[in-house]
């Protein structure tokens, strides 16, 4: 059977991990050279009378910043989390589990670090090819279950009923 949790070395390293994700990625472009954003422009001029007035070449780039305002929102998320987690836990290489934040973004969801990561991942789509977003959308996806797996197992160990009624 598959084990649905990360392993200590890829919650140790997985800033590398991501990382490695979005080269991955990027180098779909070997097998599918057409740049999602611009196919995605194209796509919706065929079908939003407003972008058919556009240019193709300012259609794509109203792709691109919606993209890049979607992109910035992931980093939103993100630093508003890492801000209720400190520097130190967010960084840190082992599974954090001697305190449960429930205050700012850990109010609506569990993990708005991996939500923020995936939401940035997401809109960063235009930037690659077809099969590349969608490849690295699904790596990004599995691993960061992966990793929730591993954190919130490690947390009801140590949290037990307090993670249960925050979850």
């Amino acid at each position: 059977m598959l084990d649905i949790f990360a392993s200590r070395f890829e919650f140790q390293q997985r800033t590398w991990i991501i990382f490695g994700i979005f080269c991955v990625g990027l180098a779909c472009y070997r097998l599918d050279p057409q740049v999602f954003g611009v196919v995605l422009a194209m796509t919706l001029r065929s079908h939003i009378a407003m972008l058919q007035r556009l240019s193709p070449q300012i259609s794509a780039r109203v792709v691109f910043l919606i993209g890049a305002f979607v992109v910035a929102l992931g980093g939103f998320i993100r630093a508003w989390a890492a801000a209720y987690l400190r520097a130190e836990v967010v960084q840190d290489p082992s599974v954090r589990t001697e305190r449960l934040v429930a205050d700012g973004p850990f109010r609506y969801t569990r993990n708005p670090l991996y939500l923020g990561l995936l939401i940035g991942v997401f809109g960063a789509g235009p930037l690659f090819s077809r099969t590349g977003w969608m490849v690295q959308m699904i790596l990004a996806i599995v691993f960061c279950y992966r990793l929730i797996r591993r954190e919130e197992a490690e947390l009801y160990l140590v949290q037990g009923d307090s993670l249960a009624c925050f979850c």
